[in-house]
């Protein structure tokens, strides 16, 4: 069995940047917000007071999240236009469009510290974002004109086929996801050297390994939180033991200067 590991950093919880590159995926976790308010008499209304909520710490994620849904669509509509009864064609443009809908950096934008009903809501959306990018990602590797009978022809199409019920379904999870963060208390901020920091991180790679590792191209949407367990699991002669497993793959934690480095072990 082909083993595939792949590393991620999660930065510093108050870090103003995030970083990342070939083979590496980045996530930034956010403080979490509040207003402060005061009462003075007045004899024209005033605006009810708002409480504050979870959906502050997770304004900046859905904002990005939303924008990567659009400019998915809108690569979507660039292959289409590719494509017809004899001949599938793929121009810099469309490959251009969908690199720009990469949702990496929006995931980068998910917080620590979410409780597991809006973190459910959450890794969602994301993965659905993640499986539709992936199910795109292979029109350069096709980059011209080829039939639509032909194998590459046939192995584009496939893979686009894996990003139409996660599209379909995204506008209402999205709508789901900030109600129930509305209705949700603001986050405690946790430490980034914390567990649930990692565990951001972990689940992210994961999800990008289902959907593109192991020559997948999207489709692996998660709807339910894998579980995570922590301790020792065993590695090859000569290795350390992994960490733990995510849904029984095995990772690797490292907490550094910069935050977490994770190694996954799959396929």
């Amino acid at each position: 069995m082909r083993r595939v590991i792949v590393a991620s950093l999660v930065f510093a919880m108050i870090a103003a940047g995030c970083g990342g590159g070939t083979g590496k995926e980045s996530v930034k976790t956010r403080p979490s917000s509040s207003t402060a308010s005061s009462t003075t008499t007045s004899s024209t209304p005033t605006a009810p007071i708002t409480a504050p909520s979870a959906a502050g710490n997770l304004a900046a994620y859905f904002n990005a999240a939303e924008a990567v849904h659009h400019k998915l669509a809108a690569a979507a509509i660039k292959i289409n236009g590719g494509v017809s009864k004899s001949h599938i064609s793929v121009d810099q443009a469309t490959v251009d469009a969908v690199a720009a809908a990469d949702p990496t950096p929006a995931g980068a934008l998910i917080p620590a510290g979410l409780d597991p009903v809006l973190l459910r809501a959450v890794v969602l959306l994301q993965s659905e974002l993640v499986s539709r990018h992936s199910a795109m990602a292979r029109v350069g590797r096709v980059l011209g004109t080829y039939p639509t009978n032909g194998p590459e022809a046939k192995d584009l199409l496939q893979c686009l086929g894996n990003g139409a019920a996660p599209a379909a379904k995204f506008p209402a999870d999205l709508a789901s996801a900030k109600a129930l963060a509305a209705s949700s208390p603001p986050l405690t901020p946790v430490p980034t050297s914390s567990r649930a920091a990692a565990e951001v991180a972990i689940r992210l790679l994961d999800m990008g390994l289902r959907n593109r590792g192991c020559d997948s191209c999207g489709g692996a949407v998660v709807t339910d939180l894998l579980p995570i367990t922590w301790g020792p699991q065993p590695s090859w002669a000569g290795a350390p033991p992994w960490d733990g497993n995510i849904g029984g793959v095995p990772f690797r934690a490292t907490y550094e200067a910069n935050g977490w480095r994770i190694e996954l072990n799959a396929c």
